[in-house]
């Protein structure tokens, strides 16, 4: 607890303004007892910006955890369908699993640090009451999400929006390198990214923690097959459409995603906080599987030769439309950090000696 006007420990807010109590249970519910569980206090007025997940039902409110005498983040999830008990279930094991993976090989995946579903009464508009499962997790408290993060600094005088965004996708790129040894995210997006409390070198990158685990798959394999979801807009050509048995997917369906997220931070104007009006108007042909203007302005893009910065050159790998010709995160990771400078798709336009070329491993 902060010293100062009886606070929690980032001092946002005064502990009695915390009038919310739950108890969740830790990562090691074995040895679970009084003194181990996680009490949590918390108001639901302290909405934690938009770094939650796209789905609904899905709230995240700054809580202070009492006997750990720290500030986290309190998810809440209703746990009633059966497509929102699969995202839950997805979002636990993902977290379960990082849990038991060495701190150094997780330092930029948001922890877990407990959690609990909760049977609940509920009162509807027209006052009934019900019992209603909720699934509460205590996860690491963070900063801004990526998307409000980069609005900000933007809109600063003198600030070099694509020098900002090199560091963006360099610490972006680390996160899911680190995922990508676990599994799939197959969700990745700006706002499932938020900046880290523990910066280590702001000159060269901005750390960042990857959120949102709901539609992820822990997996060794290469390839898997598994239903999709998170948001259209962000998926690759092979994983569109509707597919009820779901697709092959692989790491390079977050290779595109990245590429389309960095694309769409380096377009973005600085005081556009919104979409436009143009913006909503594909946002919705896209959910309805329609993506002919963006498929059009990308290839415009990929084949304007005058587009080719140190950034552009990363975004066009990752929206090559065959899928192996996509560099992998291990090469995009080394390219930003200057430890290589020529993709495979540039093969056959890049013939200088001096190239030396991102390994794919």
């Amino acid at each position: 607890m902060s010293l100062f006007n009886n606070r929690c420990c980032c001092g946002k807010y005064k502990i009695n303004s915390l009038k919310e109590n739950k108890t969740l249970s830790p990562l090691n519910q074995n040895s679970l007892n009084e003194q181990e569980s996680i009490k949590l206090i918390f108001n639901f007025e302290h909405k934690l910006g938009s770094s939650q997940s796209e789905f609904r039902d899905n709230n995240v409110y700054h809580a202070y955890w009492k006997n750990g005498n720290k500030c986290v983040a309190l998810k809440v999830s209703r746990y009633d369908t059966s497509e929102r008990k699969r995202f839950i279930k997805r979002e636990l094991h993902v977290l379960q699993h990082f849990a038991r993976v060495p701190i150094n090989d997780k330092d930029r995946i948001i922890s877990m640090i407990g959690s609990k579903l909760i049977a609940e009464t509920t009162t509807t508009l027209n006052g009934q009451e019900s019992r209603t499962n909720i699934m509460y997790f205590a996860l690491e408290l963070g900063g801004k999400d990526l998307h409000s993060y980069f609005v900000e600094k933007t809109k600063k005088r003198g600030v070099n929006k694509e020098e900002l965004l090199i560091k963006i996708a360099r610490g972006a790129a680390l996160s899911i390198k680190q995922f990508h040894r676990h599994g799939i995210h197959l969700d990745i997006k700006a706002n499932n990214f938020i900046v880290s409390l523990q910066q280590n070198n702001f000159k060269k990158e901005i750390k960042l923690k990857l959120i949102d685990f709901n539609t992820s798959v822990i997996t060794s394999n290469t390839e898997i097959s598994t239903k999709v979801h998170g948001l259209k807009k962000f998926r690759a050509p092979e994983i569109r459409g509707e597919n009820p048995q779901g697709f092959k997917v692989n790491r390079k369906a977050d290779i595109w995603a990245f590429g389309l997220m960095i694309y769409g931070l380096l377009k973005k104007k600085g005081d556009e906080e919104q979409p436009n009006d143009r913006e909503l108007i594909n946002s919705v042909r896209i959910s309805l599987g329609d993506y002919s203007e963006l498929n059009n302005e990308l290839k415009e893009y990929l084949s304007n030769t005058e587009s080719n910065s140190f950034l552009d050159r990363v975004i066009k790998g990752c929206l090559q439309l065959e899928v192996d010709i996509r560099p992998s995160i291990n090469a995009i990771a080394d390219f930003l950090n200057e430890e290589c400078n020529g993709f495979e798709y540039e093969q056959e336009f890049l013939n200088n000696e001096d190239i030396k070329w991102c390994n794919e491993n």
